[in-house]
C-alpha cells in the first residue's frame, strides 16, 4: 500500500532510513500513472542503468526500466536522468511510437528529453550508459512538468516516491530550519519541508535530523493523520 507522509523539520538535513526486499517489476518495468499537474513533481525512480543492446542511444537495457501512463494538460513533459558522475543516456518511446534519444542535454553527463505538447498515453523509458563498463551502475530517472512549462507550477517542498528497499538509503535533503509557528514541537515552518509517498514492506521506517550541533526538532504527520513530534530522540 502506498501512503503519504509529511515531515515539518527544524533541521539542516533530514535522513530517511529503511531496508527491505526490492519490489518485483513487471516484464515491461514498473508502471506509474501521472496526470498533468501531478503534485509529486519531479517523480523519481532509481534504475540500474545500461544493458546489452548498443545502438545510437548507446548501451540500453532489453526492456524499459519503467512505463509512464500520462494524461496531458497545460504543461510540457520532461524525462531526465541523474547519473551523479555516471555518463547516462535516455531513450523514450512515446504513445505514437516515436523513439527519442538523448545523451547530455541535462548537463553534467545527464540526459534530458522535453516534449512541448505531450500526448496522452504510454511512455516507455530506458536509461542507458555511454560507456559499456558503466552498465549495471545505479542512476536516477525523473519525470517533471517544471521545464519549459506554460503556466508556472508552484515550487514544492522536497518530494519523493520511495518503495521499501530503496537503494539510496539513507535518503538526505537539506532544508531551511525552523519557522514562525511555535508550539510543543519548537519553532516550525508554515509548510512541510518534505513530503514523501512510501510503499512499505516488512521493515521499520525512520525519519530523522542531523543538525551539526544545532538543536533540531522534528514533526511528522503520518498517512493516518497522526502528528508525531521529537526533539532529542536521535541524540
Amino acid at each position: 500500500m502506498r501512503r503519504q507522509a509529511q515531515a515539518v523539520l527544524a533541521a539542516a538535513i533530514v535522513a530517511i532510513l529503511a531496508a527491505s526486499t526490492i519490489a518485483t517489476a513487471s516484464e515491461s518495468g514498473p508502471r506509474q500513472t501521472l496526470e498533468s499537474g501531478f503534485r509529486l513533481d519531479p517523480w523519481k525512480r532509481e534504475v540500474v542503468a545500461g544493458g546489452p543492446n548498443w545502438d545510437n542511444c548507446w548501451q540500453l537495457p532489453d526492456k524499459p526500466q519503467f512505463v509512464i501512463d500520462y494524461e496531458s494538460g497545460g504543461y510540457a513533459l520532461s524525462f531526465g536522468t541523474l547519473g551523479y558522475g555516471l555518463d547516462t543516456t535516455l531513450q523514450v518511446t512515446t504513445p505514437t511510437g516515436d523513439v527519442l534519444c538523448d545523451n547530455d542535454s541535462g548537463g553534467d553527463q545527464d540526459a534530458l528529453i522535453t516534449l512541448g505538447e505531450p500526448t496522452n498515453g504510454r511512455y516507455e523509458v530506458r536509461v542507458g550508459t555511454f560507456w559499456p563498463e558503466d552498465v549495471g551502475d545505479i542512476a536516477e530517472a525523473y519525470v517533471t512538468e517544471r521545464i519549459d512549462a506554460g503556466p508556472a507550477k508552484p515550487t514544492p517542498p522536497h518530494q519523493w516516491a520511495l518503495e521499501a528497499g530503496f537503494r539510496q538509503d539513507p535518503r538526505h535533503a537539506e532544508v531551511v530550519v525552523g519557522g514562525p509557528i511555535q508550539g510543543g514541537c519548537g519553532h516550525l515552518p508554515d509548510e512541510p519541508s518534505l513530503v514523501f509517498d512510501y510503499e512499505g514492506g516488512n521493515h521499520a521506517l525512520s525519519v530523522g535530523t542531523i543538525g551539526f550541533r544545532l538543536d533540531t526538532t522534528l514533526m511528522v504527520t503520518t498517512p493516518e493523520g497522526e502528528v508525531l513530534c521529537d526533539d532529542d530522540g536521535g541524540d
